[in-house]
């Protein structure tokens, strides 16, 4: 039994694709953020997370490596098969290795963030293959026989697999073959013909077990609402015996080189972000995230109008139920966490975060930061303070725009108490659709309700 070189070019192909792919960055893999500026120069964000579903094609080839026993009658009897089993022409005959295609469909469904998914493929159309090595023929030294079996099996093989890393991931399944064709016979080398078809053909049913591994390439993203991955995978199968006529035992293990090209819709949020002529990225600095990976941009002209930016964590998805039905808003001031000496910067955005979705107090890092600036704005008088108020998601849009609006206002009125003009203070609500925060995770969540402080000298000095 030999694997000639032809043979193993698979094996080869596959490990370069592996190779090259790892090398590789995929930027469209993880969560996709689409900008659309809309004609009234506010922008449509979309923020993308790979769906949970995904339907689509399989097929490669297969490496036939048939062993044990192969008996068949050098001239079988094609209307009385176990009469060739008693008689004295049977030929063991020594298999080699065959390549074979196969095609089928195949989904899965792996939640998004998970290590785990589970499969199931339907192979329409599986080809296996069997030759053999010659075998001479004991009262005619000119004539020699070969034993030729192309069958064709229909396949169901539901299984798992577990991510490595990001791309790699190994998988398991078992598999159900039904035989829907077969064709065996016994050839004359000498002649060059078929000397007799052989009556006897594989098992009807064959069940097997396949250990392997794969790679995800996501290559396309369509319409912004699909994407679809090239996967490669070697896989390796044993199961039952797949010929045991005439006192056979012939088995077969299997080397599949397979590939899917699948396809599934993205699970997509879209918020609309308005201009902002006062945010801290200005046009010019907003266009150069043009090139910052997973993010596109929409243009209806060359006017961008800025607007506050800031970027998603890549976070585990976990959706939970929202249970927040009314909110009380106070103007109390609370402790968080430990404060340090604090230090003003200019032009940077410094978030303040709240302890509660429901809780818009102003937090005693706040307040110590705001403290610091009015000390800096009594020896500069000229300086602007930008005070932007946000919320997480989980309330109402009414109640998460109520939250906002009062976390801007109460650190709007502390500036005011103490003195700094009102002109002097640009405010703004930024509501929970805006925040820039992946709000799927509680991580998420708790950046969005905050307040960002940025403070700038103005261009009038």
């Amino acid at each position: 039994m030999k694997i000639q070189n032809n043979h193993i070019v698979f094996l080869v192909f596959f490990t370069l694709l592996t190779t090259l792919s790892s090398l590789s960055q995929n930027s469209l893999d993880g969560i996709l953020y689409d900008y659309q500026v809309l004609p009234n120069n506010d922008t449509l964000l979309t923020v993308r997370n790979p769906g949970d579903w995904w339907y689509g094609l399989t097929g490669g080839i297969n490496a036939n490596i048939f062993y044990g026993d192969l008996i068949i009658p050098q001239n079988p009897n094609p209307f009385n098969p176990a009469a060739d089993t008693i008689s004295t022409n049977m030929v063991s005959f020594k298999t080699k290795t065959s390549i074979s295609p196969w095609v089928g469909l195949m989904t899965e469904y792996k939640p998004n963030g998970s290590n785990y998914a589970i499969f199931l493929g339907l192979n329409l159309f599986d080809a296996r293959s069997v030759q053999t090595d010659d075998v001479v023929d004991k009262t005619n030294n000119a004539h020699s026989y070969t034993f030729s079996m192309n069958y064709t099996y229909a396949s169901l093989s539901p299984g798992f697999r577990y991510d490595l890393t990001k791309s790699l991931f190994i998988l398991s399944s078992i598999s159900i073959e039904y035989l829907l064709s077969s064709k065996q016979s016994v050839i004359d080398k000498y002649t060059g013909v078929r000397y007799r078809r052989v009556p006897l053909g594989p098992l009807e049913y064959r069940f097997g077990i396949n250990l392997g591994l794969g790679y995800d390439l996501t290559f396309l993203d369509i319409n912004r609402k699909y994407r679809a991955k090239f996967t490669p995978y070697l896989l390796f199968g044993a199961g039952t015996a797949a010929f045991t006529g005439y006192k056979s035992n012939t088995n077969q293990f299997l080397i599949r080189l397979g590939f899917q090209v699948k396809m599934g819709k993205d699970n997509s949020i879209q918020e609309t972000l308005p201009g902002n002529p006062d945010a801290m990225f200005q046009p010019g600095d907003l266009a150069q995230l043009k090139n910052t990976k997973n993010i596109s941009f929409t243009l209806p002209s060359n006017n961008l109008v800025a607007f506050d930016i800031r970027p998603f964590s890549n976070s585990i998805v976990s959706i939970e139920e929202d249970t927040t039905k009314s909110i009380e808003i106070t103007g109390t001031l609370i402790p968080d966490e430990k404060t340090e000496k604090v230090e003003i910067v200019y032009n940077r955005v410094k978030p303040f975060y709240s302890p509660a979705a429901e809780n818009t107090k102003v937090t005693k890092s706040l307040q110590t930061y705001l403290d610091e600036f009015v000390k800096t704005w009594q020896k500069d008088r000229s300086i602007l303070i930008d005070v932007v108020g946000y919320s997480d998601n989980q309330g109402s849009f009414e109640v998460n725009e109520a939250r906002s609006r009062e976390r801007t206002k109460l650190a709007v009125d502390y500036l005011v108490k103490r003195g700094v003009p009102r002109l002097n203070i640009y405010d703004r609500v930024g509501g929970s659709r805006n925040t820039g925060e992946n709000q799927f995770t509680a991580d998420g969540r708790r950046k969005s309700r905050r307040v960002d402080i940025s403070i700038r000298k103005s261009p009038k000095k």
